[in-house]
């Protein structure tokens, strides 16, 4: 029965990214929406040369738990606090997406420079770049998201 599934279901979120290696010295990762990638990657597929410039574009496949109804419960109240000013209880923004990716994320090909799998734990996590972190929640966001095309029999 999908309605009670004992299991979490799991669903792919990919990340299209170029580095760019900035004057500074430092190396930027550039997140690329999904579409825009996947026509440069058939573009470079279908080249003649396969050092095309355009070839520079990789994708992180990741993996993610979809939450029950207990699991959002757990994050929503590990987030919340006693707002003083309204008297009212809150949620901490900041800590609810932080939870979120670390309760969500249970898996990504992600390898590390000597090609070794990087593990998903809570010190890989803080070591991503803002922007990927910032990219897959809303990417994650968007694909359990149910829009109104899809209410649609």
């Amino acid at each position: 029965m999908a309605l009670l599934n004992a299991a979490p279901q799991e669903i792919n979120v990919k990340l299209y990214y170029r580095e760019k290696k900035m004057p500074a010295g430092f190396t930027k990762i550039i997140v690329i929406p999904n579409e825009e990638a996947e026509k440069t990657l058939k573009k470079a597929a279908d080249a003649k040369e396969a050092k095309d410039k355009e070839t520079d574009v990789q994708c992180l496949n990741t993996y993610w738990k979809i939450l029950n109804w207990d699991m959002q419960n757990k994050i929503t109240e590990q987030s919340a606090f006693f707002n003083e000013s309204t008297q009212m209880p809150d949620i901490n923004v900041w800590k609810y997406r932080d939870l979120r990716i670390r309760q969500c994320l249970v898996r990504w090909d992600l390898i590390d420079d000597q090609h070794v799998a990087v593990p998903v734990n809570d010190m890989a996590i803080s070591m991503l770049p803002g922007e990927v972190v910032l990219a897959l929640l809303e990417k994650y966001d968007e694909a359990v998201t149910l829009r109104p095309e899809d209410r649609k029999n």
